[in-house]
């Protein structure tokens, strides 16, 4: 029985997601300890290459992201913790859409080759780059959607564009509220920060899934 293009995919997004969340499960608690450590450093440099490092990690290791963020803005202050964010965001960017590009390379056209599912992965593309910059906000799914990325061949140029802009939204975002619950010392404005984006993205993001699908 030949596979279709469509249950290919589902296939491939189900691998991802099992990938990206399995290391949640089972070691979540220790990269929360671990992540704790590395944050906790007394010289400035020390957390600047921290949150750099991990945020650029988080591709591939459960990482809090929106917490190292807003703990870097907390420790770093805003500017130096906005520029500490953006480059470990945009290096896990080019990690992931490097992991999907190579995974279909080397590995899923070896055995799927299908004509159909090029130009299915053509039709994905056209509302792609919208889903990606909405996803950025969004555990679990800002992981999958760069690999997915890469593996749809988005033009390099225009996927660094709009992960760009997502990810100087971010990390002015989470670090500008760090900052402030540094100096307002509010415990409940952190928490409402770490709920609120998330949050935010996902109801964009279904917003427009539900506009596109009603066209």
């Amino acid at each position: 029985m030949r596979i279709k293009p469509r249950q290919v995919l589902i296939a491939f997004h189900v691998v991802l997601l099992v990938l990206i969340i399995l290391p949640f499960l089972l070691w979540g608690e220790e990269f929360d300890a671990l992540t704790l450590e590395l944050m906790s450093g007394q010289r400035a440099a020390e957390v600047f290459v921290a949150t750099s490092a991990l945020l650029a990690m988080d591709i591939f290791i459960p990482v809090p992201s929106s917490a190292v963020s807003v703990s870097a803005g907390m420790l770093l202050g805003a500017p130096m913790a906005f520029v500490s964010c953006t480059i470990g965001l945009t290096a896990g960017c080019f990690l992931g859409y490097g992991f999907g590009y190579y995974f279909r390379r080397f590995h899923f056209n070896r055995w799927h080759d299908d004509p159909e599912f090029r130009k299915l992965s053509m039709q994905l593309s056209k509302y792609g780059y919208i889903l990606l910059l909405f996803c950025r906000g969004i555990p679990v799914l800002a992981e999958m959607s760069l690999m997915v990325a890469g593996f749809h061949r988005y033009p390099f140029g225009k996927f660094l564009l709009i992960t760009l802009v997502g990810n100087l939204t971010l990390a002015g975002l989470y670090t500008y509220l760090g900052d402030s619950v540094q100096n307002i010392g509010s415990v409940y404005l952190l928490i409402v920060v770490l709920l609120m984006v998330p949050a935010l993205s996902y109801s964009i993001r279904l917003w427009w899934l539900n506009r596109v699908v009603a066209e």
